[in-house]
């Protein structure tokens, strides 16, 4: 807000005429204290001896001029790297270092991996689908659930439950369980569940 703040000593008296705390100063009393019109008076003090001064803490404003040369120095959030998470940094430095015909080639691996353990879990995901309800089962047909786990696990996913909530569904209302992918933060419910449904 200032572009400095400086101290200087005044006659008590002077202080009671006007020079209060938060006060701008005229052109004269700016004059006289060798700071801008306009100046604003942060805080007051006596110096503590016997000459009848107090002391004015005065904050000098930026001109129009130069509050512009210092609101063009500044930058915007959205231009500087903390708005990209980790992994599109990772993605660009990839794209520029290696260029995008290895890039290709390193995604072509990828996909060839998962594709071959795709086939590998064949057998555990159908004994897996096996013991789910025929509801369950219906939805879940067409999906591995082991490849999602070993997905999950190499994409450095944390949350134990979430193998556990995808075979079994998500709760719509209740206690949702902690995943450790975000900050925590309790917020209990407003309302039951019964509360809910009879409100609709």
């Amino acid at each position: 807000e200032f572009l400095y703040e400086r101290s200087v000593s005044v006659p008590t008296s002077q202080v009671h005429g006007g020079l209060c705390k938060r006060a701008k100063l005229s052109a004269t009393v700016a004059d006289c204290l060798h700071v801008p019109e306009g100046s604003q008076v942060l805080d007051v003090r006596e110096d503590g001896s016997e000459s009848g001064t107090s002391i004015l803490k005065l904050g000098v404003y930026h001109t129009p001029e130069q509050f512009v040369e210092k609101a063009k120095e500044l930058v915007h959030p959205f231009d500087t790297s903390t708005m990209i998470d980790d992994d599109l940094k990772r993605a660009v430095f990839d794209l520029f270092t290696l260029g995008p015909d290895q890039v290709a080639e390193r995604r072509r691996a990828t996909l060839k991996h998962y594709e071959e353990m795709l086939e590998k879990f064949g057998p555990a995901d159908e004994a897996l689908k096996a013991r789910l309800p025929e509801t369950a089962r219906v939805i879940m047909q067409d999906k591995s659930v082991m490849l999602f786990k070993q997905m999950c696990q190499d994409a450095g996913v944390d949350d134990e439950e979430l193998v556990g909530e995808y075979l079994a569904g998500f709760p719509l209302t209740g206690k949702a369980n902690v995943s450790g992918q975000f900050k925590h933060e309790d917020r209990p419910a407003q309302m039951s569940a019964s509360q809910l449904m009879k409100a609709n």
